[in-house]
């Protein structure tokens, strides 16, 4: 992989727009990596998972306060996501998203349900997530709630939007069960581009830009 990061950091200092282009020279993350790499104005970078490509125009393409907080948020992902692709398309880096997935439910969505469901009824069945937060978990916790006529709004969205990898409509969706706007902010996009560099140093990824994108080795990650 030859691949010049000069000109990377030359095009995230520029800033990053949503979609491949802009008139004023602005390129996608995606792109930023593929014309690093010699590859032309495109943004199939030919050594990053289809996966992780997919998750990062998502984020790419959402709505940042400014092309420079997007290429600030993102500058890490892209380097993180380099020597990716590999020949089997079923490769460790197909599962990301699984464990993303956990992640979320474990650290985001569990807090959020215990300060709504306070019961002990409630409370019982949440404990249920200590030592497996995944997704059947969460849609056995909102069938208990139906069961009981507890008000559900917005579970049913929050399942079904982890269920397709939807994470930053995911975000939304805790966002709105505590009653916020659900609109994301930059943070909110950080966080998800950080879990994606979080889980690909859990996978075993490593390439030659470990000392900029990963967490100190004395770091240990909630799973």
């Amino acid at each position: 992989m030859n691949f010049d990061k000069e000109k990377y950091d030359t095009y995230i200092d520029q800033g990053l727009c949503a979609g491949l282009n802009s008139d004023s020279g602005q390129v996608c993350i995606e792109a930023a990596i593929s014309l690093a790499l010699g590859e032309g104005l495109r943004d199939e970078p030919s050594c990053v998972h289809p996966r992780i490509r997919e998750l990062t125009i998502n984020l790419n393409d959402n709505e940042w306060s400014s092309s420079e907080a997007r290429a600030q948020g993102l500058y890490k992902l892209g380097l993180a996501q380099l020597g990716t692709r590999v020949g089997d398309k079923y490769s460790k880096y197909s599962e990301i998203e699984n464990l993303m997935r956990d992640k979320i439910i474990k650290r985001k969505v569990l807090p959020v349900l215990k300060t709504i469901y306070t019961e002990p009824q409630y409370q019982e069945e949440l404990a249920k997530f200590e030592d497996r937060s995944d997704l059947l978990r969460l849609r056995n916790f909102t069938t208990f709630c139906k069961q009981r006529f507890a008000i559900v709004i917005g579970l049913d969205s929050l399942n079904s939007n982890l269920y397709c990898y939807y994470f930053l409509a995911a975000l939304s969706n805790i966002k709105l069960l505590q009653k916020e706007d659900p609109t994301l902010t930059d943070e909110d996009l950080v966080y998800v581009a950080d879990l994606i560099t979080e889980t690909l140093e859990e996978l075993g990824h490593s390439n030659e830009f470990d000392s900029i994108w990963k967490k100190q080795k004395e770091t240990t990650y909630e799973v």
